[in-house]
């Protein structure tokens, strides 16, 4: 059976953000594993940070070609978290227009995430309730983020919080996935 471009596309964006996500993976428990600040976490969390990346800019077109509002939104959160925490990873880190403007962002879609978490969870829809929480933690990051580049041009290293939000990511469509599923009984 013959593909499609699009559907050739579609599946390498699918491999490219499993490969990526794996990466993240890996990445992610290296750079726990290392002294936050140190070379090497430095190091590979920038390997984490394009991989990360990679999985948003994979995932988000996949989400309206094969439409999953729920992942669409875990995306831009992933990137946010990914991004947030690159930034600050930065010796004598100062929060730029562009860190305002991204957390401004993260503030409006967690309020989108959260009340379509709400709509689903209502409407007995899966997963709604896990999308009320990433909506919740991406709130807080973004109000923490503009509180801070408000309050003080030249500090936070939340680098270590960052990361921790984000470094799961990648591993939550395995455990997301078996309860989106209706069970088999």
């Amino acid at each position: 059976m013959k593909m499609s471009v699009g559907e050739l596309l579609v599946e390498f964006l699918l491999v490219t953000h499993v490969a990526a996500g794996v990466i993240a993976l890996v990445t992610a428990v290296i750079a726990a594993s290392n002294k936050k600040g140190a070379k090497n976490h430095r190091r590979v969390g920038t390997v984490f940070f394009w991989s990360m990346l990679a999985i948003g800019v994979t995932a988000i077109p996949v989400t309206f070609v094969r439409p999953n509002p729920f992942l669409f939104f875990i995306a831009l959160f992933s990137f946010y978290m990914a991004f947030a925490g690159y930034r600050r990873g930065k010796a004598r880190f100062q929060a730029e227009r562009a860190d305002t403007i991204a957390a401004t962002a993260m503030i409006v879609f967690a309020l989108v995430m959260i009340g379509y978490g709400v709509m689903m969870a209502v409407t007995d829809r899966p997963l709604g309730w896990a999308l009320v929480a990433f909506g919740g933690l991406g709130l807080s990051f973004g109000l923490q983020d503009v509180t801070e580049a408000r309050r003080s041009p030249l500090t936070s290293t939340r680098c270590g919080c960052t990361c921790l939000g984000c470094w799961g990511a990648p591993s939550l469509p395995l455990p997301l996935s078996w309860f989106s599923r209706s069970p088999p009984w």
